[in-house]
């Protein structure tokens, strides 16, 4: 039938989860502080949670993950050529694996594709 709104969502999550990665990393290398700021609460939050659940609170981690992200995102910077090599390797991987997943598609008999699921999706639910 197509591609599930579920599924559809579950990618647009996937992609916002990315995303609130590479913003952690670049925070973390232009405002340390400001990164400190908006994890202490989730640090805090985490622990009440093990509070519950009768478990000791964590050692504080805060400042260990902003100083790690801290350190990441200058060496990124600082040698993006590592880097750029690593995305550049990924990319090729992801494309034979997709190459892959196409071409047990057509060993099954898959031989019609659709219009986008989630364009078809959007359609229908949209006025």
């Amino acid at each position: 039938m197509g591609l599930s709104p579920v599924w559809f969502l579950l990618g647009m999550v996937v992609m916002l989860l990315v995303g609130c990665m590479i913003g952690v990393l670049v925070l973390g290398r232009k405002r340390p502080a400001l990164m400190l700021k908006i994890l202490r609460p989730i640090e805090r939050l985490v622990n009440r949670v093990r509070g519950v659940f009768k478990k000791p609170p964590l050692k504080p981690w805060v400042e260990n993950i902003a100083s790690t992200f801290s350190e990441a995102a200058g060496l990124i910077g600082h040698s993006p050529k590592p880097t750029l090599k690593a995305y550049g390797c990924s990319l090729i991987a992801s494309t034979c694996e997709l190459s892959c997943f196409a071409l047990v598609g057509v060993s099954f008999g898959v031989t019609v594709l659709r219009l986008s699921s989630a364009v078809t999706w959007w359609r229908r639910c949209s006025p």
